[in-house]
């Protein structure tokens, strides 16, 4: 236990702990107890185990191989693969433990000297086991884990090898993720929803030391003529001919070309005292002053000494961020206290709903009008016009605040981005109530749990976990049915339904004893020389017996159908030449209509003008249909009548 304990110094010291006694309890933050059950499980600090021949390096798993038996040292990442927990095998007073990576995978020794692999926890105890002996790792065969260099090359990979505690790559210690970015400082990854957020909360602390705070007076004669010399600092590059350029395709060819301003910190301090006052020229000058440092070619001014002064010794990107919102935040008030102004205009445009905690209110006039637009050029497409422009701090009671930090921590945890706001202000509220690590250990472990379970490995581990699960059921389920003396009919069909995706061998179990009745499980086991199988053979008769009075069937019902459709045809053409005949009759009783008439006359006439002329001789009947006797007509007059010749 000592050397597991050992192990763990490192770990212990990160967090400010007196003695490694209390590492088992270092790895919980405080205020863990407070959470939700879910936050409450990932209040656990990730750790990571590197070698001591290179403390940037991590031990882990391959993340993006579709396999999952590769391990790897690499640069140390905040990235699911390098997270380890050390499990011990034997209980309290071991030192046998096992190294996991993600939810299933553990680091196995192949005993021989070799590379370690990552296998799925629990398929063989034995290589899993590791003895903690010092800071070594002993496999079974008494060698030791080394972060060595590969067969000659310059990569470093997890290996077994006779053991030698002079080599400081088989010295191994456990740290928490947090601590080893933090040793890495430049080479570290920053850590996506932590080191981001407490950047931001450390620029919104900045912001709110240094934003004004205003006792409204009149400056004194000596006090003005102080104002109007600070702002001849930078007299040579007024800020709106910045403005003017800036977002134009020439802005960043013509800046070097353009005269350079330098501007101390001291000189935008002091201004910004006398501003407090409420001077309109006094305000306006550190506004000016602002916006040059953030537009204008006043990167010189940066290396200027009196910069040392500003918040952590004038760090740049701090400064970068900082000197924008101060820009907003004056704007605002600029505009509050004495009118529009093309400069003030700016904090419309840039912080409108939050600002590092900052919200920059307005009601607006008319239809809408671009501020930057306007602030840049003095032009907009409608009037631009605002009221009660106003800067309000954003302030929370302490309910709301803790609301927002779990709301926060909560998607966090889930690899979501909440908004950069939420995330300033969870960082922010975590390190003002002491809660800072614990935020940390939350979003770190859920981050790693939810990439470790949608990399290729996990994936491929929790289908290979779950495949064994199924097969484990099947074999249960498979030994209950060979244990019944008389299954049911529906029980032997439902069984080969499920044997047609298993093995050979459990289908051979089952044909030793059964007929085999299920045609795909026919078709896929009985072929070859197991066809000759007793099995197979009367399962193939019975088949073919079923097939053979199946067509048997088809084949009398498709006769009787065929019957069926010609009695059916002969019905209806029977009722047609009836309904014809009644047709015909009842016509032969009908007078002809005067379109019939006509239309007679004029088929007679067309009869007419084909026959031609001359004389042709006509009988003639009354209506009765009595002969009346004969005469001669003209062949046209007869065709016109509808005479038919006779032959």
């Amino acid at each position: 236990m000592r050397a597991i304990l050992a192990l763990a110094l490192t770990l212990c010291l990160a967090l400010g702990l007196p003695a490694p006694l209390k590492a088992q309890n270092a790895l919980i933050p405080p205020g863990a107890e407070s959470l939700p059950e879910r936050l409450r499980r990932l209040a656990v600090a990730p750790l990571v185990l590197t070698p001591g021949s290179d403390r940037t390096a991590c031990l882990g798993a391959v993340s993006d191989s579709d396999s999952y038996d590769n391990s790897d040292i690499k640069l140390c990442d905040t990235i699911w693969s390098q997270r380890v927990t050390l499990e011990a095998i034997d209980g309290p007073g071991s030192n046998r433990v096992r190294l996991r990576f993600g939810d299933l995978g553990c680091l196995y020794s192949n005993n021989v000297a070799s590379i370690a692999s990552i296998g799925i926890c629990d398929d063989r105890r034995a290589a899993e086991t590791w003895t903690v002996r010092d800071r070594q790792l002993v496999d079974q065969a008494g060698r030791c884990l080394e972060a060595a260099w590969y067969e000659g090359t310059k990569t470093l990979r997890p290996q077994t090898l006779q053991c030698d505690p002079a080599r400081t790559g088989q010295q191994w210690y456990l740290e928490s993720m947090r601590a080893v970015q933090d040793r890495m400082g430049a080479k570290g990854r920053a850590i996506w929803g932590t080191d981001s957020g407490r950047k931001d909360g450390l620029k919104r602390e900045v912001v709110e030391q240094l934003r004004p705070r205003f006792s409204v007076r009149q400056l004194t004669s000596s006090e003005k003529s102080e104002v109007r010399k600070l702002r001849d600092s930078w007299k040579n590059s007024p800020a709106l001919p910045w403005l003017e350029l800036y977002g134009t395709k020439d802005y960043w060819k013509k800046r070097e070309s353009m005269a350079k301003a330098l501007i101390d910190w001291p000189v935008l301090k002091r201004l910004s005292e006398l501003a407090e006052s409420g001077d309109r020229d006094a305000m306006h000058a550190v506004l000016e002053g602002l916006i040059v440092l953030q537009y204008g070619n006043a990167r010189e001014s940066y290396k200027l000494p009196g910069w040392q002064q500003f918040p952590e010794q004038g760090n740049y990107d701090l400064v970068q961020v900082v000197v924008p919102t101060l820009a907003d935040i004056w704007g605002a008030h600029y505009w509050q206290r004495h009118g529009p102004d093309r400069l003030a205009a700016l904090s419309g445009a840039s912080c409108l709903t939050d600002c590092l905690g900052y919200s920059m209110q307005f009601v607006q006039v008319g239809k809408y009008a671009n501020p930057f637009n306007w602030a840049r050029t003095g032009k907009s497409d409608y009037a631009f016009k605002f009221e009660n422009f106003s800067f309000v701090p954003v302030t929370y009671t302490p309910e709301q605040a803790e609301k927002k930090f779990l709301a926060s921590l909560e998607k966090l945890s889930w690899g979501e981005s909440p908004g950069a706001d939420d995330t300033v202000f969870g960082a922010m509220h975590a390190a003002r109530t002491g809660r800072l690590a614990l935020w940390d250990a939350v979003i770190l472990s859920g981050q790693s749990e939810r990439w470790g379970r949608q990399s290729k490995p996990g994936q491929a581990m929790l289908k290979a976990v779950l495949a064994r699960r199924e097969d484990a059921k099947w074999r249960a389920e498979f030994a209950t049915f060979m244990g019944k003396a008389a299954p049911t009919s529906l029980e032997l069909w439902q069984i080969q339904r499920n044997l047609v995706g298993k093995n050979d061998a459990d289908v051979f179990a089952f044909a030793q004893r059964y007929t085999l009745t299920d045609r795909d499980l026919l078709n896929r086991f009985c072929v070859g020389g197991r066809a000759a199988m007793p099995s197979c053979q009367r399962g193939l008769s019975w088949m073919a017996n079923i097939d053979a009075e199946r067509a048997a069937a088809g084949a009398r019902a498709q006769a009787e159908a065929d019957a069926k459709l010609a009695a059916e045809l002969a019905t209806k053409a029977r009722w047609e030449e009836e309904q014809r005949q009644k047709y015909v009759a009842w016509r032969k009783t009908q007078k002809p209509s005067f379109w019939d008439q006509l239309a007679g006359l004029a088929e007679g006439f067309d009869a007419a003008m084909r026959a031609g002329s001359g004389t042709v001789t006509v009988r003639e009947y009354d209506k009765a249909g009595n002969y009346l006797g004969s005469r001669e007509v003209s062949r046209a007059w007869a065709a016109g009548q509808g005479a038919t010749p006779v032959n």
